[in-house]
């Protein structure tokens, strides 16, 4: 990466929001390019929320190992699998349905997507373990875009 690429990407993640900056670092390395990723573990640090993000990739990789498949039992504190798609107006819709409801969340894919527009992986939309239920029954009604895949 030269450094005008280096320069960009920095200002670029500067102007994350810090939610925002961990789905990114969720995402894990191998959807970027060489030494964007730690550009991002770098705005992380210089923010002073390394403790926070480790924590939370923590529970995601936790969750991801785990596979977070129906009926499995997950700790209160992971993140299990919601909804997927690859449509933005979906993830807006359940965004501001969880928000409201104070349901614990984060969005997977989303910034990659914003990245990469023809990237094919989809948006998940993941929320804390012990919020799934109560996530499912205020989107029980939710088929998603015509993209979603499904009932949530």
């Amino acid at each position: 990466m030269d450094l005008e690429e280096k320069a960009r990407l920095q200002k670029y993640y500067a102007g994350l929001a810090e939610k925002e900056l961990i789905e990114m670092i969720l995402e894990g390395e191998k959807d970027y390019q060489e030494g964007a990723y730690a550009l991002l573990q770098e705005e992380a640090r210089r923010r002073g929320i390394e403790e926070k993000v480790e924590k939370i990739c923590k529970a995601f990789e936790a969750q991801q190992k785990s596979g977070g498949e129906a009926g499995q039992e997950l700790p209160p504190d992971e993140f299990a699998t919601l909804f997927e798609t690859y449509n933005n107006s979906d993830v807006a819709f359940i965004r501001s349905i969880l928000q409201a409801n104070d349901i614990e969340f984060f969005v997977d894919n989303e910034s990659f997507n914003a990245i990469q527009p023809l990237a094919t992986a989809p948006i998940i939309v993941k929320v804390k373990a012990a919020q799934l239920e109560e996530a499912r029954e205020l989107l029980a009604d939710f088929q998603g875009g015509s993209f979603g895949q499904g009932k949530v």
